[in-house]
C-alpha cells in the first residue's frame, strides 16, 4: 500500500477473532457477494499506483484504497448479517511509529464533526485527534467513520505474504475467524478470504 504521512499525525491507509462470540459456520458465498458488490464500489486510487488492477468493475466506481474497501464491506456487512458482526484489521506495520495501534477495531458510525484538517484530503487516510484519542477512517466521498480499538494485533503473515513486515500499511476485515481482504480480490484478483498470523 502507498505510504505516508500527513500532518496532524494521519496516514494513509497503507487478525484473529477477539470477540469470544461464537459466530457459527460464516458463509463464504455470503462473503463473496458483498466482496463483489464492494469492488464493483472502487478502482484503487491510479494516483497512488497506476498499474493497480481492477478485477471487479463496476459502473460507477469511486477511487479507493484498502481502509476504504474494508470500511465499505464491514457497513454492508453488518447492515445484511448483524448476528455476525465484521470487523477491521489495522496494521501500520513499521510506518508511522505506529501512531494508532496495530489492532483489531469496530466501526462505532459515521463521525459528523467538523474536522477542518480534512477540507483539503484527496484521498482517504486514518486520523487521530487528540481530543481523547478519536480514531477515524476519512473517504472524500464517504465521509468520516469512527473506529474503537477492540484488541491490540500485530500480524506477522498476512495471506502468506513473503516479508510482510515490509509492507503495509493495510487495512483488512475479519469475521469470527474468517479473514476477509476484499481489496486483493479487487487488485490482484486472487481470493478475498485467506489467513492470517500473529
Amino acid at each position: 500500500m502507498a505510504v505516508f504521512d500527513l500532518i496532524f499525525g494521519v496516514v494513509l491507509f497503507g487478525c484473529a477473532t477477539t470477540s469470544n462470540v461464537d459466530y457459527g459456520p460464516i458463509d463464504e458465498e455470503k462473503i463473496m457477494e458483498v466482496v463483489n458488490e464492494v469492488g464493483m464500489m472502487f478502482r484503487y486510487y491510479p494516483e497512488l499506483d497506476p498499474k493497480t488492477g481492477n478485477w471487479i468493475v463496476g459502473p460507477d466506481e469511486i477511487g479507493g484504497q484498502c481502509g476504504d474497501y474494508s470500511l465499505a464491506f464491514v457497513n454492508i456487512w453488518n447492515k445484511k448479517y448483524p448476528e455476525q458482526k465484521a470487523l477491521l484489521v489495522v496494521q501500520q506495520q513499521n510506518h508511522s511509529k505506529q501512531f494508532i495501534p496495530d489492532g483489531i477495531y469496530r466501526v462505532i458510525g459515521k463521525d459528523n464533526r467538523d474536522l477542518p484538517f480534512t477540507k483539503n484530503w484527496k484521498v482517504s487516510a486514518i486520523y487521530y485527534t487528540d481530543d481523547g484519542g478519536t480514531i477515524g477512517l476519512y473517504h472524500p466521498i464517504l465521509g468520516k467513520y469512527l473506529i474503537r480499538l477492540v484488541k491490540r494485533v500485530h500480524v506477522i503473515n498476512h495471506f502468506n505474504a513473503r516479508n510482510w513486515e515490509k509492507n503495509g500499511p493495510h487495512v483488512w476485515v475479519m469475521i469470527g475467524d474468517v479473514i476477509v481482504d476484499p481489496t486483493y480480490a479487487d487488485t490482484w484478483g486472487s481470493s478475498a478470504i485467506g489467513k492470517d498470523v500473529w
